[in-house]
């Protein structure tokens, strides 16, 4: 502070700026109340975006934490109603549809999805997601969008 007991230059953050970048000056002002200041018109673009690809990595979650979160999800599908359909593997011989391995490439079943979960095999959300998904994006693929 100076002998006003104002804060001098050295108090206040630097923030690196880039070309693209428009400095705010009152979004570094300690304590400052007004609603519309904010940080991001301070930030160089550069920093933003590391910033929301480290939100991003901060979803790397252990597998203990991806079987909490998503154990739950695959239990209230399988507890639905139709949840029995998507429960097992297709099987084109007992359902009389021998085809069903050509127009499915990657088969996939709740079953499947809670056992892998299970076991740790998930890695992270996007996997999970992305399986999970697939078991009914198959059935639509096979069935058409407009069967039940």
């Amino acid at each position: 502070k100076n002998s006003t007991g104002s804060a001098t230059s050295e108090a206040t953050p630097q923030l690196e700026e880039d070309n693209n970048s428009t400095s705010n000056e009152k979004c570094l002002q300690p304590g400052c109340t007004d609603a519309s200041a904010s940080l991001i018109p301070c930030l160089p673009t550069s920093c933003i975006q590391k910033h929301l690809e480290s939100l991003n990595s901060n979803l790397n979650l252990t597998p203990k934490r991806i079987i909490q979160k998503c154990l739950p999800i695959v239990h209230k599908l399988l507890d639905d109603p139709y949840g029995w359909v998507f429960r097992d593997p297709v099987d084109p011989a007992e359902l009389g549809i021998p085809d069903y391995f050509d127009v499915v490439k990657c088969p996939m079943d709740l079953s499947l999805v809670k056992k892998k979960l299970e076991t740790g095999v998930y890695k992270d959300m996007e996997t999970f997601e992305r399986e999970t998904k697939l078991v009914f994006e198959n059935s639509i693929l096979y069935n058409g969008e407009k069967s039940d």
